[in-house]
């Protein structure tokens, strides 16, 4: 039995993983950049950390196009996908959850590929995690404006949802009931996974594991 069994440590990875570096780097890279691959890999340091693997074992990247993989010998024994999307993205059914709503369609993308590894590899246990990101573009002027990824997209989800302090509260409770509409799921962890500001505006960040489970 590996501690990965459990969600919740590969939650508080995440959580630590998140917190690896200082506050003004991770509120830049969570508010400008792909954080998903930044936190991919961060995670996979904390793992080896954590875990502490044997000869036997690795923890490996990119293996089948999987974001993180916890080999035995050359057994899955665990499947990590990650995802990134902004708070503002979930408050929006459309991009949620209506149609070919974008986040419907890549979880069942990363739920596909992992029943898929399930089959060569029935003792594997899959995670699918989601990051939620926003930062408080309220009152930046253009200048700031330009520091931050789709500056646009807060904007409006800001005003939509009445307040910043709501939006990321709206979108936490919308993510969690997908997550529990979805019967592959076998349970959820959620928690803050970061908090600080970057050029005086607040971000905030969520993190999600979704279990999937074996076969």
């Amino acid at each position: 039995m590996s501690q990965l069994d459990d969600s919740n440590f590969l939650m508080q990875s995440a959580i630590k993983a998140g917190h690896s570096l200082d506050e003004s780097a991770m509120a830049f890279l969570y508010s400008t950049g792909k954080v998903e691959l930044v936190l991919r890999n961060l995670l996979a340091a904390e793992l080896v950390n954590a875990l502490k693997p044997n000869r036997d074992e690795q923890i490996e990247r990119e293996w089948k196009r999987h974001d993180l993989v916890l080999l035995k010998g050359k057994k899955a024994t665990h499947i990590i996908e990650g995802k990134a999307w902004l708070h503002a993205d979930v408050t929006h059914p459309t991009k949620l959850d209506r149609g070919g709503a974008e986040i419907k369609v890549a979880f069942e993308k990363d739920l596909l590929k992992i029943r898929n590894t399930q089959l060569e590899h029935p003792e594997a246990i899959g995670y699918i995690t989601i990051i939620l990101s926003s930062i408080d573009v309220s009152n930046c002027g253009k200048q700031l404006a330009k520091l931050v990824s789709y500056p646009n997209l807060h904007k409006r989800g800001i005003k939509d949802a009445g307040d910043f302090e709501n939006l990321h509260s709206t979108a936490r409770s919308l993510l969690t009931n997908f997550l529990d509409n979805r019967p592959e799921v076998l349970g959820i962890e959620r928690a803050p996974l970061f908090t600080g500001k970057h050029s005086g505006m607040e971000v905030w960040v969520d993190f999600f594991v979704a279990e999937i489970g074996r076969i």
